[in-house]
């Protein structure tokens, strides 16, 4: 039976330096047909000729066409993915950064044998993780606590690990070309995360995944998601922020505890802390300065109240406007109540004399103390949504 052919697309952004590695292990792959792309993001150091060239001097007969294309302008990792896929023709494609590279030979191959023994669309597999130098496993993604837990659970529980962080590697997965562009491939909503968006929208619609228990692409690190000093890294987690916001937290229905939605507001905030920390103070106007204190004051405040203080104030919360009307009642009592006279009634005027003034009093402190209590519960809530909105509105 003739085998079926496979698109592999390198997309690439300003990191040429390590693409023939990455062409050197696709024309090592022993898979019998291949189509190659080449998806240049308008990279600086990008040479299309020199890439051709070094192609068709070592390429086999597996290869059976290759488009190396340069786009116009820089249009982020979401664009460049769903052009490339649009250049596909085989029944599956594989996508893979020009700084990784397949894990051996028969990595394409088995991507592909698992995806047609289990008819699936979605095949996702490990990736261990190099050091740029290739000199020096530092771990595997995803490492082997989160392969068991989403391997293992159910819808609802894997939607709400997976709003936290994503926890799929995207390097090593295979899909099958017509089920990824029927869904509209990557949403250019998101510039740099291709992959993220389209997991949520998976789970939420219950399509499967497959998981393959093996390593088929080293993944180098300090890339734009891995690299800290990367010039786009707080932009990519913003963007992560944005992901959870938009494609995680609207479906409430979706997670299996409050504990889930709970922790992925925390991981929104943190993105979107770690995000904004990077950015230069100088590249801002005016304008843009306030709604940066206004938005970084707010991803501490909503994490202070969600961690100290909303759990202690939960039941007062609630219960403000009764502990309001508490607070009038026992200050009216200090104010409109003759405290000495009842006391000289009941217990004598020597007990009067010394107890009626630290009643009276006491009395006074109380209700003022629940009154203010209330105000303050008030002041927190509102807050609390003012600078809600402030942080979800911030881009």
């Amino acid at each position: 039976m003739e085998k079926l052919l496979v698109s592999v697309a390198i997309l690439s952004y300003n990191n040429y330096r390590y693409i023939k590695d990455c062409v050197r292990s696709i024309l090592q792959q022993d898979y019998p047909r291949i189509q190659l792309i080449i998806s240049d993001d308008c990279s600086s150091d990008f040479d299309a000729e020199e890439i051709s060239r070094y192609i068709e001097e070592h390429k086999h007969e597996n290869v059976e066409s290759v488009t190396v294309h340069r786009m116009d302008k820089n249009g982020g990792t979401s664009k460049n993915f769903n052009y490339a896929l649009s250049l596909a023709r085989g029944k599956y494609v594989k996508f893979i950064a020009a700084d990784d590279l397949f894990y051996d030979q028969a990595s394409l191959s088995l991507l592909v044998s698992t995806a047609e023994s289990c008819g699936s669309n979605v095949v996702i597999a490990r990736a261990p993780n190099y050091d740029m130098y290739l000199e020096r496993q530092e771990w595997t993604y995803p490492c082997e606590n989160d392969w068991n837990r989403i391997t293992s659970a159910g819808q609802k529980e894997l939607f709400g690990m997976m709003s936290e962080y994503c926890l799929i590697s995207a390097p090593s997965t295979l899909y099958n070309r017509e089920f990824l562009a029927g869904h509209g491939g990557a949403d250019e909503t998101y510039r740099l995360i291709e992959d993220w968006p389209f997991w949520m929208k998976m789970i939420r619609e219950g399509d499967p995944f497959t998981f393959l228990d093996k390593p088929t692409v080293i993944y180098r690190s300090g890339g734009i998601s891995n690299g800290k000093n990367h010039a786009a890294y707080s932009v990519h987690q913003i963007e992560y922020a944005d992901v959870i916001k938009k494609e995680c937290l609207p479906y409430r229905n979706m997670f299996a505890s409050k504990r889930q939605y709970r922790n992925a507001k925390l991981s929104e905030r943190r993105h979107r802390r770690d995000g904004l920390k990077q950015l230069h103070w100088s590249e801002y106007g005016i304008l843009q300065k306030l709604l940066f204190i206004l938005t970084f004051f707010s991803v501490y405040w909503n994490t202070l109240l969600e961690v100290l203080v909303r759990p202690a104030f939960s039941i007062l919360e609630r219960s403000k406007r009764n502990i309001m009307v508490c607070g009038v009642i026992f200050a009216s009592l200090a104010i409109l109540v003759d405290v000495r006279r009842l006391l000289e009634s009941v217990f004598g005027s020597a007990f009067a004399e010394a107890a009626a003034g630290v009643i009276q009093n006491g009395l006074a402190v109380l209700g003022i103390f629940l009154f203010a209590l209330s105000v303050l519960l008030g002041v927190i809530s509102v807050s609390t949504k003012f600078f809600r909105n402030i942080l979800h509105s911030a881009q």
